[in-house]
């Protein structure tokens, strides 16, 4: 797939080509709701579908109405939690849902927000559907077929102290149109990325473009994902200033070293991402901005030598399984420096770690 880095100059090109044929476009936007996931996909027939809605205080529903939106197709909740279903309940109240899709059963919240869910989809008699793994295709006249693929899920389901853990159950989507191709999985970590690397086929999840799980977080991205993904673009979406420090600079940092282009909804507002099934072009709401309402600089999101969980410093560039392992089993450190006592770590990958650890 070809991608356009000029984005403004691709679209007026493509605008001059429209006056003389018409290019049947799919168009997918990153909608910028804050610290939460909102995906639309326009199909070159008009069909609309959305993954995911937002938290709580986003303005879905004013986002999806100013897009002329009055129904959706489908409509997909990645899994359960409020940064991704606060704004569900009212986009199934607000519009006409032909088909909703979850995470199923086992993993169902007591949260209010999730109860609001299940009392709108029954107030509105919506069909809800498992997460079984499916292609949902929807035809163009003139070009592609938009395909999107329900992935499988763990099994048996990832349990965190018995009960379904719900980032690591998210459902997985791929998105196919043509030669382009993009890969959505809510907040998956790495229990449920590993399950992916060791059940799909390689060529399922190389795609072109990656919704960066997590919000960007430095427990959602490893090396070993991204090269089997090799995305050539990213999509952040997050919240500015949230108080989590998403996105990590663990993972912008092993983003850039994959050579992706990133793009984040808290610095460059709604991304937008047109393709004609061989070409793409990536437009932003706004250009670069810097984000105003930055975390505390009290809260330190350096990793914790002496306390970090094997995950939290594989994640590390350049640290993996066995490394991490290593770093674990030769605790406690006193200084940065100290790493230097573990096996395979040199200077070189010690001054690529030291801005992003810490021993206190």
């Amino acid at each position: 797939m070809r991608s356009c880095k000029f984005w403004l100059l691709c679209l007026l090109l493509l605008g001059a080509g429209l006056a003389f044929a018409q290019v049947p476009l799919l168009v997918i936007e990153f909608l910028d709701v804050g610290q939460g996931d909102a995906l639309l996909i326009t199909a070159p027939n008009g069909k609309r579908i959305l993954i995911d809605a937002g938290p709580n205080d986003a303005p879905t529903v004013e986002l999806l109405r100013q897009r002329g939106v009055k129904a959706l197709d489908l409509f997909v909740t990645s899994h359960n939690d409020a940064d991704h279903i606060g704004q569900a309940a009212e986009v199934i109240l607000a519009f006409d849902i032909k088909r909703y899709l979850d995470q199923g059963e086992g993993c169902e919240k007591t949260t209010r927000t999730f109860g609001d869910v299940l009392d709108a989809l029954v107030q509105r008699m919506v069909p809800v559907l498992e997460p079984s793994p499916r292609p949902f295709t929807v035809p163009s006249n003139q070009g592609p077929t938009l395909t999107i693929t329900i992935l499988p899920l763990p099994d048996p389901r990832i349990l965190d102290n018995g009960v379904c853990d719900s980032n690591n159950n998210s459902v997985p989507v791929r998105i196919d149109y043509g030669e382009f191709s993009l890969f959505t999985a809510g907040d998956a970590g790495f229990p449920e990325i590993n399950w992916f690397l060791n059940q799909y086929p390689e060529e399922q999840l190389d795609v072109d473009v990656l919704k960066v799980l997590h919000h960007g977080s430095r427990n959602n991205t490893n090396t070993r994902f991204l090269q089997r993904v090799t995305p050539e673009v990213a999509v952040i979406s997050v919240g500015c200033g949230n108080p989590f420090g998403h996105p990590h600079q663990q993972a912008l940092q092993l983003l850039a070293d994959t050579g992706a282009q990133v793009y984040r909804t808290d610095l460059q507002g709604t991304v937008t991402i047109t393709t004609d099934g061989v070409d793409y072009w990536v437009a932003t709401q706004r250009s670069l901005s810097v984000c105003t309402a930055l975390p505390s600089p009290t809260t330190d999101l350096r990793v914790n030598l002496n306390t970090a969980t094997q995950a939290e410093l594989e994640a590390l560039p350049g640290i993996g399984p066995v490394l991490a392992r290593r770093i674990i089993e030769n605790r406690p450190y006193s200084s940065v420096d100290d790493l230097l006592r573990v096996s395979g770590i040199g200077p070189a990958t010690l001054e690529r770690l030291r801005p992003l650890v810490r021993v206190n």
